[in-house]
């Protein structure tokens, strides 16, 4: 069976997605490489962010010694923005792409089932309910290997190509 065209649309979206995030993760490996190269960076200042060149005060301002630990390769930020795509991605699924596809097979959208949908159902929830925090539930996971453990979610480059690669194939099934 041919895959519906709203879902072959919804795994070209994700693509763009999943490559924000890689260049992201690039940039902000090179753009520290940068700044631990500039003399006179003070570790123990602040590092702001904003339009201090135009004399207004910075939008941002935390510690250099964390922007610059944030920015390792699967740092702090790399793992926020990972987060982000993670909810967006699924709130894409949910309230958008999930009904049209439905409409496609001529179905009830909550007859429309993915497992890999599910999965990230269940980690969204953990990102944006619970602090990034698995529970016990992390057994009823079935596509993705991550998180495997009840505790903190870490999500690095290898669990967000895991994620692209099943998006890739994902399937869907009429589940009445």
């Amino acid at each position: 069976m041919a895959q519906p065209k709203k879902l072959i649309q919804f795994k070209k979206l994700t693509h763009g997605y999943y490559t924000a995030y890689s260049m992201s993760r690039v940039g902000m490996k090179d753009l520290r490489a940068s700044l631990l190269e500039l003399e006179g960076l003070n570790p123990n200042g602040m590092f702001q962010i904003g339009a201090k060149d135009l004399n207004r005060e910075a939008w941002s301002e935390i510690p250099t010694k964390l922007a610059l630990a944030g920015m390792e390769i699967d740092g702090p930020f790399s793992q926020m923005i990972a987060q982000g795509v993670v909810a967006i991605l699924y709130g894409l699924w949910e309230d958008h792409y999930r009904a049209q596809i439905a409409s496609e097979l001529d179905c009830k959208k909550n007859e429309l089932a993915c497992d890999l949908m599910g999965d990230l159902r269940r980690i969204r929830q953990w990102i944006v309910h619970a602090n990034g925090i698995a529970d016990k539930n992390v057994t009823k996971l079935s596509v993705l290997s991550w998180p495997s453990k009840r505790g903190p979610i870490f999500l690095g480059s290898s669990e967000m190509a895991e994620l692209q690669r099943a998006i890739n194939t994902m399937t869907v099934e009429v589940r009445p």
